[in-house]
Formats: C-alpha cells, structure tokens, sequence
C-alpha cells in the first residue's frame, strides 16, 4: 500500500527533528559536565 506523500513527509519531519532535539540535549549535556 502507497502511504500519502503528506504521511512519509511528516514522518520525516519529525525523524528530522528528533534528530536536533537529541543531538541539542547531547551538547547541553556535553556543556554542563
């Protein structure tokens, strides 16, 4: 079944952005030790 290109694009969004989120935390935590 083809998924929606809204659906594949969303979901890549948010892979993106979990991406920096998780990279930010990894330098703030980088920072505070």
């Amino acid at each position: 079944m083809e998924e929606p290109l809204l659906v594949t694009c969303i979901r890549r969004l948010h892979k993106v952005q979990f991406l920096r989120l998780s990279t930010f935390c990894l330098i703030i935590v980088h920072i505070v030790n």
